[in-house]
């Protein structure tokens, strides 16, 4: 599981990935993007676009996790990743064999929501 300290959002205009924004994450806040740890990509596709299968770069020992989104999610996300606590990128397999994935918060406080 790779814990979120850190992101950098890039939205393509032109490239040759198939995919339109990418977050880059890092579990900490080092000095500089260099020194700090990765702990995943997340990354979204045009709506109508398929979503290819979640994976691992390097292996899922030792690696980073990517997790794929249609673009419609993407307001969600990044919500998520600003307003909660401990957010990781999660993968775990619940005894099914079946392998899920999420960018997901910490346990938080029934009613802790702040007014608007």
């Amino acid at each position: 599981m790779g814990t979120i300290g850190t992101y950098v959002i890039n939205h393509y205009s032109s490239s040759g990935y198939a995919w339109e924004t990418e977050i880059a994450c890092w579990e900490d806040a080092g000095q500089s993007m260099a020194s700090s740890t990765q702990s995943g990509f997340i990354r979204f596709f045009a709506d109508g676009q398929p979503v290819p299968t979640n994976e691992w770069v390097g292996g899922n020992v030792g690696g980073v996790p990517i997790v794929n989104y249609p673009a419609r999610r993407f307001d969600e996300i990044v919500t998520t990743l600003r307003d909660e606590d401990d957010v990781e990128i999660r993968w775990y397999s619940p005894g099914t064999g079946m392998a899920e994935w999420a960018v997901t918060a910490g346990r938080s406080f029934a009613g802790d929501m702040d007014p608007i």
